[in-house]
Parts: C-alpha cells; sequence; structure tokens
C-alpha cells in the first residue's frame, strides 16, 4: 500500500499534491508534511499488521529530497518505534531525480540498516544515468506509467523488458505503475514484473475504505 497525501480545503474541497506540494515546498513545510505521513502511515499498518492477517502488508512512504537532510534517519526510527511496525513493513520511496551525493547516499544507506526499503520511484523519466543507478541502496524499481502505457507496443515493451533485466541483475524488485488493463498486468507478467499498482487493482481511497475492502481479510477474487 502507498500513503498518499491529500488536503482537505475548507473551501475547495479535497486537493491532490499537485494542488499544494509546490507551495508547501516553497514556504518550508516538506519536511514537516513528510514527518507527520511518516508517522501516520506506520502507525495506522502497524495496527493492521498486528491483527494477524494472513500476509503482512507493507506501507510506502513517499520521501522528498528536502526530507533526505539530517533528520530523516531520526524521524524514520522515531515513527518504527513509536508505532511498532517491524522494519521490513516500510518502503521509503524517492524519485530518481533526487542528487545523490555523498551526504545523500550516507542517508540512504543508514535508512538500509534500520531494516526499511528502499524504492525508486519513476524509472526511466529523470535526469539520472544507467551508472548512478548503482549509487541507490534501493530494493525496489518502480517503472513509470508512461512505459505501462505503450507495453502494448514494440518499443516500450523493449524498454521494460530491458528495465526488469537491470532490475533482476541488480537484485531489484520491480513494480509497474499505472496498471489499468488486465493486458498492460498480463504483458508485464511476461515480462517478470510481477507486482503493480494502478486503478487495475484499486483507485486512491481513504484508508477506512482501504481497510473495509481489503484489509479485513482475503480480498475478493471478483476486485
Amino acid at each position: 500500500v502507498e500513503a498518499l497525501i491529500r488536503w482537505r480545503h475548507p473551501e475547495e474541497g479535497l486537493l491532490t499534491p499537485d494542488r499544494f506540494l509546490a507551495e508547501a515546498d516553497a514556504m518550508g513545510l516538506l519536511p514537516e508534511l513528510g514527518r507527520r505521513s511518516l508517522i501516520e502511515a506506520t502507525q495506522r499498518f502497524a495496527e493492521v499488521n498486528a491483527r494477524g492477517i494472513p500476509h503482512p502488508v507493507r506501507v510506502t512512504v513517499n520521501l522528498s529530497a528536502s526530507e533526505l537532510g539530517a533528520s530523516a534517519v531520526s524521524n524514520v526510527t522515531v515513527a518504527l518505534a513509536r508505532s511498532g511496525l517491524e522494519p521490513r513493513l516500510l518502503v521509503l520511496e524517492i524519485t530518481e531525480d533526487v542528487i545523490i551525493d555523498d551526504s545523500v547516499r550516507r542517508t540512504l544507506g543508514e535508512l538500509t540498516t534500520l531494516g526499511v526499503g528502499i524504492a525508486i520511484d519513476d524509472f526511466g523519466t529523470g535526469n539520472s544515468s544507467l551508472r548512478q543507478l548503482g549509487d541507490y541502496p534501493a530494493s525496489v524499481l518502480k517503472i513509470d506509467r508512461s512505459f505501462v502505457d505503450g507495453i502494448t507496443h514494440a518499443d516500450d515493451r523493449f524498454i521494460v523488458a530491458s528495465v526488469v533485466e537491470l532490475a533482476r541483475q541488480l537484485e531489484l524488485s520491480t513494480v509497474g505503475e499505472g496498471v489499468e488493463t488486465l493486458e498492460q498486468a498480463s504483458r508485464l507478467n511476461e515480462l517478470g514484473c510481477v507486482h503493480g499498482q494502478g486503478w487495475l487493482f484499486e483507485r486512491a481511497v481513504p484508508f477506512d475504505v482501504l481497510d473495509e475492502r481489503w484489509l479485513q481479510g482475503p480480498a475478493s477474487t471478483a476486485r
């Protein structure tokens, strides 16, 4: 499950991140928003996993570049300790255009020593080179939806196959983003990408809806 932030604006209703994150970043609010999201997500899914459900649920939380500073490790440590969530059930997601310098590399390395996973989001659309991929101490590579959209075409299918093979060589698992059709899911599976996210499986929903539909027991095969 990926934790997504929304703003319940008193006048404009439910706002998606594209409506407010840039302004929040300009105001220096992203680190605090990220910290609160991390606390909320770890707490909720510690409670979910404490129910003794058949398969533990991992939760992914996005980290912006501004959240990879000196406080990143302490924030994650506090969130895990406060919630009781097992570190292996937390994945921290960064975009590939996060500048990897010695400081960021050290921070990501310290985060992995806590036992959490690192996912690279929207892979294939950023400015990083393939050489830089080895600089990320990641465990998950998320294939950008633009390639999944075109997976029925030979060129994009070749790109996805190449990314999946690259990830396999680097011992990374892959996730196809933006999966909307059974054909896309089938093509990804054929290429060795067995994890996906997108509207085929579920749209973004509030936690209580997610809990009712998916976390009370085995998911219905009709979904």
